[in-house]
């Protein structure tokens, strides 16, 4: 059986608020590997991307005002995000990620990924 396939899946979003944003996808994801799995996230961490049917993590748009938001407003100190390495001006520490099946093992090493390939993908 696949991770999750004998249980139902409930999505509550803080004050009834509904989720248009692609960007989600990831944190959503993330939540849900987190409750089925029993790992606790740091707080300091933020996730972000959109993900395909397939599980592959897509770029959003304005992901360095996004981090910018995250480390100034929020003091969030590390970010899991799509795998794209482009110099960004933001102090923020970045793990970058292709597939969810990399998830897992970013959220277990706090954050910290040298985005080596994940057997299966």
């Amino acid at each position: 059986m696949g991770f999750l396939s004998d249980k139902e899946v409930y999505l509550n979003v803080v004050g009834g608020m509904k989720i248009t944003e692609p960007a989600a996808d990831l944190a959503v994801i993330t939540a849900l590997i987190s409750a089925a799995s029993n790992i606790v996230i740091p707080r300091e961490m933020v996730f972000f991307g959109e993900v395909g049917l397939s599980g592959e993590v897509r770029q959003v748009i304005q992901y360095e005002s996004r981090l910018n938001e995250a480390a100034i407003k929020l003091g969030i100190e590390k970010a899991v995000m799509p795998s794209e390495r482009k110099v960004l001006t933001c102090n923020i520490n970045r793990s970058w990620i292709k597939h969810i099946l990399e998830l897992k093992k970013v959220i277990n090493n706090g954050g910290d990924h040298k985005n080596v390939p994940v057997k299966g993908y």
